[in-house]
């Protein structure tokens, strides 16, 4: 937040496709995700965004950032982001198992 200001606002919005939200024939990948958010933004006139994203959210939030042509995301915070590719980086597998106590 920039200096001098009292208050933020969060914008939490429901990925196209989820929770009832129609979701677009085309509309298939994080980058497609990426780019509708950014033009949320752009729509909403928002300038100096911090973004965070956790597991798959923080994989939009640096497609965002990588994509953010007119410099809307100032800030990025990543929490357990997934997926992200890096060239020369292998992407790590990750492995979710359930464990029954008796």
């Amino acid at each position: 937040m920039a200096a001098g200001l009292s208050r933020a606002h969060v914008l939490l919005p429901t990925h196209p496709g989820f929770a009832g939200e129609p979701r677009p024939e085309w509309f298939n990948s994080i980058d497609d995700l990426a780019f509708a958010y950014l033009e949320l933004l752009e729509r909403l006139n928002l300038r100096d965004v911090l973004v965070i994203g956790s597991s798959v959210g923080g994989w939009i939030a640096s497609t965002m950032a990588l994509r953010d042509t007119t410099q809307l995301i100032s800030g990025l915070v990543l929490v357990n982001g997934v997926g992200i590719q890096v060239d020369g980086h292998p992407v790590p597998v990750v492995l979710i198992t359930s464990v029954a106590y008796t």
